[in-house]
């Protein structure tokens, strides 16, 4: 990747949705906290605050970092690779559902495994049948929804229960682990794209000091979930099904968030080096399947996202 590229993509897919996130969840939740302070009558609700904004600014992160890459955007692309950020707008949709109504968590649970089912036909129906059998296709989409839904299911609880900062402390670290793991695995077009996730992430860390009403459940979870999928099915159905082991490993990695060893810092801690250790073991393996290729020929893996 070019310099040109890479500080157009600090800046434009990281450092902007890092300060508009910033200023928005700042500013919002700084209102919401106001209007709560207010004197109200007995038993009225102050509200839950626009808990629909984080999985918005959430997609919308990942979106940013994956246009400056690619450099265009089609209303349906025939490329299943073009279109990461279409299934980053349908997580973001249903993500601010989630935070703009309380869902029952039957329906959350039918809603998520629904999105991530859609998400993985987005991006592998292409491959059928010429790559992959139009029944592996549909044995994805439902594993995709099912275990998708079953794996957010326990984040969103640990979530709810953690003080927000924590939870976004420990998907900053997820998040940034991911990025070289994409690489590593030959998934160049996840790594660029989850910059605006760490950067929407970090504005968020520092917000949800302030705020301790600030989560990641309801739709940030859901929005998370999801983009990690989409970097798992740009591996594993892009660039071969050898990854598989590494991949469900980093598939169960939201499944920290479950985790708790009493008291925030605590938990904090034991979630964050369960997240190292899972995804360590995820890298050895993928560093141990790209050792014995012996090619040696110099390949820009950046190349078919901006020649075109």
């Amino acid at each position: 990747m070019s310099d040109e590229m890479v500080l157009r993509l600090v800046l434009h897919g990281g450092v902007i949705p890092g300060a508009v996130s910033l200023l928005l969840l700042g500013v919002l939740w700084w209102l919401h906290g106001r209007k709560a302070a207010l004197p109200r009558d007995e038993g009225e609700r102050a509200g839950d605050g626009p808990r629909w904004l984080l999985p918005v600014l959430l997609a919308g992160g990942f979106i940013a970092a994956d246009y400056v890459v690619k450099v265009r955007l089609e209303w349906w692309p025939g490329d299943n690779t073009m279109r990461a950020a279409h299934a980053a707008a349908l997580l973001g949709l249903f993500g601010f559902l989630e935070g703009l109504v309380r869902i029952p968590r039957w329906a959350a649970a039918l809603g998520r495994g629904v999105v991530f089912a859609a998400v993985a036909w987005m991006l592998s129906e292409g491959y059928a049948p010429q790559t992959i059998s139009t029944p592996d296709l549909w044995g994805i989409v439902a594993a995709c929804g099912l275990i998708g839904s079953l794996i957010a299911q326990g984040a969103e609880r640990g979530a709810e229960a953690s003080p927000g900062w924590t939870g976004a402390l420990v998907w900053l670290f997820v998040a940034a682990l991911a990025m070289p793991m994409f690489f590593l695995a030959g998934f160049a077009g996840g790594t660029t794209a989850m910059t605006g996730v760490i950067a929407v992430l970090t504005s968020t860390l520092i917000v949800s000091a302030f705020v301790t009403d600030l989560r990641l459940s309801r739709g940030g979870v859901t929005v998370l979930v999801g983009l990690l999928l989409v970097g798992l099915l740009g591996v594993g159905v892009q660039t071969g099904t050898d990854r598989v082991p590494a991949l469900l490993l980093m598939a169960g990695v939201p499944l920290v968030l479950t985790l708790d060893a009493g008291g925030a810092k605590r938990t904090m801690l034991v979630r964050l080096v369960a997240a190292a250790a899972i995804l360590g073991a995820a890298g050895g393996l993928l560093a141990f399947d790209g050792a014995g290729s012996d090619d040696a020929e110099e390949v820009d893996p950046y190349a078919d996202y901006y020649s075109g």
